[in-house]
């Protein structure tokens, strides 16, 4: 809709336009939430949730039934709270004040980290006609059990069809991939957030019958799927955020998580599935939106916190083979071969959807030469689980580089963009780089007769905290080899190392934008 990217919620809205006269100003409110059904959490306090806003004052009250027990999770920045008793209520109160703005930085912590955030809960509850608890990971899993019991079951009809698909295959992980193309061949994904729809799957034979649903309901079909040709999985709860991957041994995961994939633990080897794009993201390939996350793995017997696999982070490269030839005076034909893979291939995943005008502008951008003519682009896909894009393309730029007189600057590596226009301010929070990669180039530029080279740069190798980078550039005959490495490291570092961090980049940029000077002959 409009306001939502549900295909159905009964969630209501309301929306306030408030034109301002002048600024700055006060905005004071009040509202009331009613639940009809029961309660599992209480509303989040989370008075700062973005960049550039001041707290004035803000408060947080909570009364319960004496006797009540409560969960509570606050962050570092809330106080602690004061509590009252009385004959039939206990009352908690948090309070902050005179909050400052919260900077936006470059490479920093989530909002999450910087502001005011408090989690309460009931240690036990009763909800839409479930008894649950969330005092521990495994009692979530327990709670989720309840949700799903009786959604997997499948026609005779749909069961017979799943077991005629996987007769041939050779094993349970060939079994495994038979059922997951299926998965993304016949079914398409819709959010769906109706009643305690936001926990619990659409039965199995709806998702069969409509073809349709969000990742809780295709992670369930596909789950009773492999349970009808006797391959155990399990349903698994995690967060998609590239910046909060870690949720947390306590109550807070179950209201923190907003995606569901699927486990499925082989004698030999873990998949875990993204059913929500079985028919875009390969079989086995951990994806950057969940690698490296903890999850709740769902069990028979509960929940348990697991880590999902991650990628190292030289393994998420990129690289670039490069010939270049000067056809007339400026004129430069350049032939590229490119390949990206693991979180760089993530990165890259739309391209293949993309139509090819759309291709073509968006490598025009990924590269430094203006007035470039892109042409013969060809996009290759392997659909593993290691997967990588190759992409490979001519460029035909008039000019290339700048000339003054006689003499032509060709850029060293016009194919990065490597201009990160940081500021040189006094840093505030921890620098934080969540995914790590690795950019390898080499770069042949064939020069025309009569072209002397009068100043080539040095090779040069350098080391930080933050990464590693070597530039090689040679020259053999008529012909310049250009050979560069860079290596970003993931990782968290605190604010006084961003002098150095700054240095780093700084001293990347000055390779990659410097000049070879060659001079034309007569």
């Amino acid at each position: 809709s409009q306001w939502s990217p549900n295909l159905a919620s009964d969630a209501l809205y309301y929306l306030w336009d408030c034109p301002a006269q002048s600024y700055p100003f006060t905005i004071v409110y009040e509202y009331e939430v009613e639940w009809k059904n029961g309660i599992t959490h209480c509303p989040i306090f989370f008075p700062q949730e973005d960049y550039n806003q001041t707290i004035q004052q803000a408060s947080y009250t909570v009364q319960v039934p004496t006797g009540t027990e409560i969960l509570i999770y606050p962050n570092k920045l809330v106080p602690a709270p004061t509590k009252s008793d009385a004959p039939t209520l206990t009352t908690y109160k948090w309070e902050v004040k005179d909050i400052p703005t919260v900077e936006q930085e470059p490479f920093s912590p989530s909002i999450d980290e910087l502001s005011p955030l408090l989690y309460v809960a009931p240690k036990r509850f009763y909800y839409d006609g479930y008894e649950g608890s969330f005092e521990s990971v495994k009692a979530m899993g327990d709670f989720q059990n309840k949700l799903n019991e009786g959604r997997s079951i499948l026609t005779d009809a749909t069961k017979q069809k799943i077991i005629e698909l996987t007769k041939n295959a050779k094993g349970d992980k060939e079994k495994v991939k038979i059922l997951y193309d299926y998965l993304g061949q016949n079914t398409r994904y819709e959010s769906i957030q109706l009643g305690i729809g936001g926990w619990q799957p659409i039965p199995a034979a709806d998702v069969c019958k409509n073809g349709f649903g969000d990742c809780k309901g295709l992670s369930f079909y596909l789950k009773s799927m492999l349970e009808a040709v006797g391959i155990p999985s399990n349903y698994t709860v995690i967060r998609l955020d590239e910046e909060d991957k870690q949720l947390k041994d306590n109550f807070t995961a179950f209201f923190k998580s907003n995606h569901v994939i699927l486990q499925v633990p082989l004698p030999k080897d873990t998949l875990w599935l993204e059913c929500t794009a079985a028919n875009k993201v390969p079989f086995g390939f951990v994806h950057n939106g969940i690698a490296g996350h903890n999850a709740v793995v769902v069990t028979p017997s509960g929940g348990h916190l697991q880590k999902l696999p991650d990628y190292p982070d030289s393994a998420n490269a990129s690289s670039k083979n490069v010939l270049m030839k000067f056809k007339k005076g400026e004129t430069a034909e350049i032939n590229l071969a490119c390949t990206y893979r693991l979180k760089e291939y993530d990165e890259l995943m739309f391209l293949s959807y993309k139509k090819p005008n759309e291709q073509v502008d968006f490598v025009r951008q990924t590269i430094q030469i203006p007035n470039a003519n892109v042409s013969q682009l060809t996009l290759s896909e392997e659909k593993s689980a290691t997967p990588f894009f190759s992409l490979n393309y001519k460029v035909t730029a008039s000019p290339f580089g700048t000339s003054t007189g006689s003499r032509y600057f060709l850029p060293v590596n016009a194919f990065r963009k490597n201009d990160f226009k940081l500021r040189k301010n006094k840093r505030v929070n921890d620098i934080v780089i969540n995914n790590g990669w690795k950019e390898s180039d080499n770069i042949e530029i064939e020069l025309p007769e009569g072209a002397d080279v009068e100043y080539l740069p040095q090779s040069i190798a350098f080391k930080s905290s933050f990464g590693d980078f070597q530039s090689s550039v040679k020259q053999v005959g008529k012909t310049i080899h250009i050979s560069q490495q860079l290596l970003f490291h993931s990782g968290r570092w605190a604010p006084e190392k961003y002098k150095e961090f700054l240095d780093f980049l700084e001293k990347v940029s000055a390779v990659y934008n410097d000049a070879i000077v060659v001079k034309a002959g007569s």
